[in-house]
């Protein structure tokens, strides 16, 4: 990073200023308005090429000058036009929401909530008492001065109890966790079951795990586990079938379903430890919780739940104890997992509360949500004044492209982004920019925009029933088709905008 004594980022911003505008020239060979790369990929170089750069070190540097930042604004909205092949007066939160890409300052928002998620997670953590610090009543420095995003988001999450721990939990085993072996104890299919669950009656996967329990499992101790949450709250149990013996405990009502299958889990790991048993089956209907062991042992960084879960596993190994983590279908009449599901559910409110702080990445919903929640705001203000036919058709920004499952091919992607912006280069545009003296179409003497071509223009009126048919065409109906862009009907009205371009 270049940073200046002042802090206004002039240098670093047009440092990455500099070595973006040279990748935008990647983008501009490989598409046009009628040829090229589609849209999607595209979408995909930017975000890994340019904003990659851009999103360094991002929210620290939110503090700069506004004409430093905006020279930033500035290169997304090069990149966006060239991706959809905007024509020029197409409004930015338009392109914005039409490719699925945040204003810059909203993406600054979203890495800084995670950063501090990061630093938070730290016991004793210098940047995180820096941030305190920095943040206190008692700091008068920002008083006339742009507060870092940092502090915001500080002063947003501060009271949350979050899980702290002064390392990383993977380096807390007593052994590398990629040579712990969990491929003899984890199963994840049923035996003699090769489809998924959705594509098989329910009356034969229950036999076949009944027959499974009792051929397989015969001389096992089992013991059912499993984690329920809803609108109450969550919860966790385990059910001792050879004893009888039923277990649940209340869990904090902002951890995920996972963590809490993941607590159940180890919580009857650390029961089958007190037990004097050489074979133990721990049976769960979560098969997310067990790919997540398995990720963990692969090396990827996993939650810190899991790594109890490896350590109780390890204990049992070094016993000699045969352990294994078998998945079972949900829902299926399978006594054992009916009776823990309904304690699970019970646990929710009658269980025995224990402490489990959320983990840094299960706020990562709700800052999701508050991010979302700036852009939508921002799009509704901008939609006041500039794109109001867009917003007739697209009434809140989406986070996943629309054009990411349809066939369209690039130019008739192209035809629809101008349709739906409602900037297409007609007539009433070439004379907005100079380049013709009138705004009129040369059939019918009116003024040649989008509707106009649509509804009232009177030329090819054969080719124009052909492709179109009876298909009612008004103000309102328009835009109600191009708000379903990859129907039949939107389709057409693309078929007959090429041609009339073309024409």
């Amino acid at each position: 990073m270049w940073m200046d004594s002042s802090l206004r980022w002039g240098t670093h911003i047009n440092e990455i200023c500099e070595k973006s505008y040279k990748l935008l020239n990647i983008l501009k060979v490989l598409a046009g308005s009628s040829w090229g790369v589609h849209p999607i990929h595209l979408r995909k170089l930017y975000i890994s090429l340019i904003r990659s750069r851009i999103d360094y070190a991002s929210f620290l540097y939110a503090t700069g000058a506004k004409t430093h930042l905006n020279k930033l604004n500035i290169v997304q909205n090069k990149a966006l036009r060239i991706c959809g092949s905007f024509i020029k007066s197409t409004p930015i939160h338009v392109m914005e929401t039409e490719l699925a890409l945040p204003p810059l300052f909203v993406r600054r928002h979203w890495l800084g909530y995670k950063f501090w998620l990061r630093v938070a997670s730290v016991s004793n953590n210098q940047t995180m008492q820096s941030v305190v610090n920095l943040s206190s009543n008692n700091c008068n420095y920002w008083y006339s001065k742009t507060k870092p995003i940092l502090i915001d988001v500080h002063n947003s999450l501060k009271e949350e109890d979050i899980h702290r721990s002064p390392l990383l939990d993977m380096y807390s085993l007593n052994s590398w966790v990629t040579s712990i072996d969990v491929k003899s104890c984890l199963c994840l299919n049923v035996k003699d079951v090769n489809n998924a669950k959705r594509n098989i009656n329910g009356s034969v996967l229950k036999c076949l795990t009944t027959y499974m329990l009792k051929t397989d499992y015969e001389e096992f101790h089992k013991i059912y586990t499993d984690g329920s949450k809803d609108s109450r709250g969550v919860g966790a149990a385990l059910f001792d079938s050879k004893f009888g013996k039923t277990m649940f405990w209340k869990l904090n009502k902002n951890i995920c379903i996972m963590r809490a299958e993941l607590i159940a889990i180890t919580k009857a790991l650390a029961y089958a430890v007190t037990l004097n048993i050489q074979k133990i089956v721990i049976l769960t209907d979560s098969k997310s919780a067990l790919h997540h062991l398995a990720r963990c042992v692969s090396g990827t960084r996993g939650m810190p739940i899991a790594y109890e879960v490896l350590k109780l596993v390890c204990i049992l190994q070094q016993r000699n104890v045969a352990v294994k983590l078998q998945w079972i279908p949900s829902h299926i009449g399978v006594p054992g997992n009916e009776t823990v599901d309904q304690a699970a559910k019970q646990a929710i409110e009658d269980g025995t509360e224990i402490v489990c702080n959320p983990y840094a990445n299960e706020f990562i919903g709700r800052i999701k949500s508050d991010c979302v929640t700036k852009w939508r705001n921002h799009f509704e203000n901008c939609s006041g004044s500039k794109g109001i036919w867009y917003k007739t058709i697209q009434q809140m920004p989406s986070l996943i492209p629309w054009f990411q499952t349809t066939s369209l091919s690039r130019p008739y992607l192209v035809i629809a982004f101008r349709m739906r912006s409602g900037h297409v280069p007609l007539n009433k545009f070439y004379h907005l920019i100079g380049m013709k003296q009138s705004p009129n179409c040369m059939y019918c003497d009116k003024v040649e925009d989008l509707l106009h071509l649509l509804v009232e223009c009177g030329r090819n009126c054969n080719l124009k029933q052909r492709i179109l048919g009876d298909m009612p065409l008004y103000n309102g109906n328009v835009n109600v088709i191009l708000s379903q862009p990859g129907s039949r009907n939107a389709r057409r009205l693309y078929l007959w905008v090429k041609v009339s371009l073309t024409d």
